[in-house]
């Protein structure tokens, strides 16, 4: 999904010019690969760990029209209808899986997505600075799938792209954006673990802002890693996970050199 589709479909963006940070959840092994590679992942839409989203939502009456105008016969309708429906998710995946989809989030503070995405607390946190990365989409959070409704004789770009930018209500707490990236644009790694290619693609030092350690993370590991990041990008923040005293929130603390205990 090139940068003009996303400003023609009038999603809502954060444009490069208006550099601010958005926060990578990661694993401890996610997050070590990131920060010593220099690189972000993508995923195809198809690999996304929620079945419900980058799926289109097709009219059936609007199916139901055209096959009758083929058939009258009930039984080969039906026939002819489940084969279409099923035809175009395929097609849509088809067309769509020549870009990667990595994610960020506004937010750097959320419980969930510490219990989530970084290995239950023991990993990190990467602050990017947007301006780095590219043009963002920001992902709109619906109850039903009217977003994602799509011509059956074929999605729009305005429609692609309003499929491959929703989720689930439920999914409102990651305050997700999204990049969109031409799979030929990255390099491309067989994955054994995960049976399929995962894509990644370099940064400059200077995207990452900062580095939040989770409240569980290794102290060893931590300051090894931080050593690492600023002989490259001096001006890198590094921050350490603590229990808030009175809520059931996370707060953080600037993390000096050495200072592991």
């Amino acid at each position: 999904m090139n940068d003009n589709a996303l400003r023609e479909a009038g999603v809502d963006l954060i444009e490069p010019k208006k550099r601010r940070s958005v926060f990578k959840y990661l694993s401890v092994s996610g997050g070590v690969k990131s920060i010593l590679h220099q690189t972000i992942r993508y995923s195809r839409p198809q690999d996304l760990n929620d079945p419900f989203e980058c799926l289109p939502r097709y009219d059936h009456d609007e199916v139901v029209s055209l096959v009758e105008e083929k058939t009258k016969d009930p039984q080969q309708r039906d026939k002819c209808v489940e084969s279409i429906m099923n035809r175009d998710f395929v097609d849509f995946y088809a067309r769509m899986n020549v870009f990667g989809v990595t994610s960020f989030s506004l937010a750097s503070t959320t419980v969930l997505m510490w219990s989530h995405y970084a290995e239950q607390h023991k990993g990190l946190c990467i602050e990017y600075d947007s301006s780095k990365i590219g043009l963002l989409a920001k992902v709109q959070y619906a109850s039903t799938n009217e977003r994602t409704l799509c011509s059956v004789k074929g999605p729009s770009q305005r429609e692609a792209v309003s499929v491959l930018t929703t989720k689930g209500s439920e999914w409102s707490y990651e305050q997700e954006v999204r990049r969109f990236e031409g799979i030929s644009n990255c390099d491309a790694t067989f994955n054994s673990s995960l049976n399929r290619f995962v894509f990644t693609k370099g940064l400059p030092p200077e995207a990452i802002r900062g580095i939040y350690f989770g409240l569980r993370f290794d102290p060893v590991l931590m300051d090894d890693l931080c050593r690492r990041e600023h002989a490259i990008n001096p001006d890198c923040r590094f921050l350490r996970a603590k229990r808030d005293t009175q809520k059931f929130e996370i707060a953080f603390d600037e993390y000096k050199l050495g200072s592991y205990a």
